[in-house]
């Protein structure tokens, strides 16, 4: 069954999060002592390779098993899941989850996808928590089972406690804090936090106690645990933002760590590009000037009849000529201009 995880703190009031944000799964005990569960009140059996949890009491809650319960040997089917569901345990022998909970947990990552799925390293941190609780066979080292209800021989489990290490905490927060929503284009995250400023303790904090969910799950964040048979949950399958997670990386919008590429428009690698249009320009005004001072020795030869027609073609051959200039002048600048921008590309590409 797909959780929601959340702290409970003795005196703290936490308020609900939104619905919509109700599959976002981490949390984080920082500086707290929580009451423990001790090896001799744990009445479940940690055993590596044995499961705890498996399948759905209830509707959507796992049921726990006390003495354990062998693992699943995944068929062709089963295993199809697990690469779209869980991809991190699709190559594994034994799973703990079964083809039940693997096709609802695949039906709520649509929710989950439109929230942070356009960050491939985010999602996977997130699907690799998630799986971790209901399929890792080894998941008897890192979690405890707090609260059950028993009907007939099903006990079915309503509140655990999961041990996870404090650097696997911050980076699958860190994964994903930047990440926008598909939906409107801001920080997926806003929706868990309720306000723009979400500070990695303010997005734990704010999971809360959920009454939408019925399954609770208080996180333990710490390297080490005082109880001998628990391992905390570690970073092994976790990746940072700027990781590459099956052949993408997330885009500079949604990680901080991954440099945008401005783009360049490339200048051109020869003269010749600004030296014709300037010999060109150039070409343009001694033409004009030539004809203009043409025109004013034929004026003076001319009689007083025709002076005024070629005075107005020798007024006209100093505008053309003036354009000209403009005209030669625009070409300089395009030219040098080219020419730095060659200089600036080559600069910004040049490695460190």
């Amino acid at each position: 069954a797909t959780l929601l995880y959340t702290i409970k703190f003795e005196s703290d009031s936490i308020s609900p999060m939104p619905a919509v944000s109700l599959l976002l799964v981490t949390a984080l005990v920082s500086s707290l002592s929580l009451p423990l569960i001790s090896a001799d009140n744990d009445q479940y059996t940690h055993t590596p390779g044995i499961c705890l949890l498996q399948g759905s009491c209830n509707g959507d809650l796992p049921c726990a098993h006390e003495d354990g319960i062998d693992p699943i040997t995944p068929d062709d089917e089963h295993r199809q899941l697990l690469t779209e569901a869980c991809p991190m345990y699709a190559s594994d022998t034994k799973v703990c989850c079964d083809k039940d909970q693997l096709n609802y947990f695949k039906k709520q990552l649509n929710i989950v996808k439109a929230i942070i799925g356009s960050c491939e390293a985010c999602i996977w941190d997130f699907k690799a928590l998630e799986c971790g609780f209901f399929c890792d066979v080894n998941h008897s080292k890192f979690i405890q089972i707090k609260e059950t209800s028993q009907e007939e021989e099903r006990v079915t489990v309503h509140e655990i406690r999961y041990f996870i290490t404090r650097d696997a905490a911050r980076r699958i927060f860190n994964a994903c804090k930047s990440v926008r929503d598909s939906i409107t284009g801001g920080i997926g995250i806003i929706y868990v936090c309720g306000e723009a400023d979400c500070s990695q303790d303010t997005f734990y904090l704010k999971l809360g106690d959920n009454p939408y969910v019925k399954l609770k799950v208080e996180f333990v964040i710490a390297d080490e645990s005082p109880i001998s048979y628990i391992e905390p949950f570690s970073d092994q399958n976790v990746y940072d933002c700027n990781e590459k997670v099956n052949g993408k990386t997330c885009s500079c919008d949604d990680c901080e760590d991954v440099m945008c590429q401005v783009p360049v428009t490339e200048a051109p690698n020869n003269l010749w590009h600004y030296t014709v249009p300037t010999g060109v320009g150039l070409s343009l005004v001694w033409i004009v000037l030539i004809t203009c001072l043409t025109c004013r020795h034929r004026e003076k030869l001319t009689s007083t009849s025709t002076s005024n027609y070629w005075g107005v073609l020798c007024y006209t051959c100093i505008l053309m000529d003036y354009l000209a200039q403009i005209c030669m002048s625009l070409c300089l600048a395009w030219g040098w201009a080219n020419a730095g921008l060659r200089q600036l590309h080559q600069t910004s590409t040049r490695p460190d």
